[in-house]
């Protein structure tokens, strides 16, 4: 599972979600990205950088590790100090690692324990989060959960979803909840996701629209060899899998509606 990239998705979204793992002052009023050491054509890919001049705020540089490694902290110390010595800013900072599992850590090497005695290096688990209710945190446990949890923490997660007043955030969230689903559970069927998501919410993903593509493609495709009308009636299938209506399948066909209607019918007495 491609997970670093999601999660850096997690903080574009919920910048704040950075100060509940850590316990501590709000990171709401900051900007998450990636940066580039020019001289050394690196680039850090998580940097919490504050969007106030309060000098009280700091620098945060993340890493994110869903597998053992043995570098981590040599690699995100070394391009912290890298940053900070071409960039100079005016702030103080802090490292962060985040892990899957406390079990992934290897722990942090002799040299680097005054770094955490002194607060310049924090250590999170995710399998040690917090019970906490924020939406962010209920996203995370997403991404550690295994598939027979999947309905508990996505009827949690549609709770607060219903909370949300911002139309273009809320599809956001549903489209990185895909990601995480398909991503972490690759035998899921788009039948099971629209039943997970609920039907209305499954529509506005790329995900669907994808597996609609790829309908109005495999018939174009059967429509070269088996023939154009026939080849269209082979994808109804696939477009039944994510729960449409005759109506809607015969506009993506462009077939006529009682054809359609016919095929399905067919369909249900082959089952």
């Amino acid at each position: 599972m491609r997970t670093d990239s999601i999660f850096y998705q997690f903080f574009q979204l919920f910048p704040d979600l950075l100060g509940e793992l850590l316990k501590e002052s709000s990171t709401a009023n900051y900007r998450f990205t990636s940066i580039e050491i020019k001289e050394l054509s690196r680039r850090i890919d998580g940097v919490f950088v504050p969007q106030s001049d309060d000098v009280e705020q700091r620098l945060y540089f993340v890493e994110v590790q869903f597998q053992p490694d043995d570098r981590i902290y040599e690699r995100l110390i070394t391009e912290a100090y890298l940053y900070l010595g071409q960039y100079r800013p005016d702030y103080r900072w802090r490292c962060v690692a985040i892990w899957a599992k406390s079990s992934l850590d290897g722990g942090i090497p002799l040299y680097y324990q005054e770094m955490v005695e002194i607060g310049l290096l924090k250590v999170v688990y995710l399998d040690q989060l917090p019970e906490g209710e924020s939406l962010g945190l209920s996203l995370l446990r997403l991404v550690l959960i295994e598939e027979e949890q999947v309905s508990v923490e996505l009827s949690r997660l549609e709770r607060q979803l219903d909370a949300i007043s911002n139309t273009s955030l809320e599809r956001e969230i549903v489209e990185l909840i895909e990601k995480v689903l398909i991503y972490k559970f690759p035998r899921l069927s788009p039948e099971e996701l629209a039943a997970m998501f609920g039907q209305q919410e499954l529509e506005q993903t790329r995900f669907y629209q994808d597996v609609l593509q790829r309908g109005r493609e495999e018939g174009r495709e059967e429509g070269r060899e088996k023939g154009f009308i026939e080849g269209k009636l082979d994808a109804i299938p696939n477009l039944l899998s994510l729960n449409l209506t005759a109506d809607r399948i015969a506009e993506i066909l462009q077939l006529d509606l009682a054809r359609v209607q016919n095929e399905i019918a067919k369909l249900y007495q082959q089952n």
